[in-house]
């Protein structure tokens, strides 16, 4: 069966986990803007200089849990890729080990 992100990360994902991703994935406003838009262009290689404004101000003022559970699972992709990858990798190790409960 194919869970959605959000029933993954409702299922699997911890405070701890939440914690983390708030803290090194979210945006960082001393980072650089060009390792963002350097990762948006490798993701999205057709991908426009107005689609990467739209996206890098949703990425500086928006929410990810709000969004994991509005957004389908690849426009979440999309918008929060590193956190999505985050939580699949999580969810894939789980799995593997057999700690997953159902969702």
């Amino acid at each position: 069966m194919k869970y959605t992100i959000f029933e993954i990360y409702r299922t699997v994902i911890t405070e701890a986990h939440r914690n983390f991703i708030k803290n090194h994935f979210t945006y960082n406003p001393d980072g650089s803007i060009r390792v963002y838009r350097e990762r948006f262009f490798k993701n999205n290689p057709n991908a426009t200089e107005k689609d990467f404004s739209s996206w890098m101000t949703h990425h500086m003022f928006g929410d990810w849990e709000e969004d994991i559970i509005l957004m389908d699972d690849e426009q979440f992709k999309y918008q929060w890729p590193v956190i999505y990858s985050f939580i699949m990798d999580y969810y894939s190790e789980e799995d593997q080990n057999n700690n997953v409960g159902e969702v």
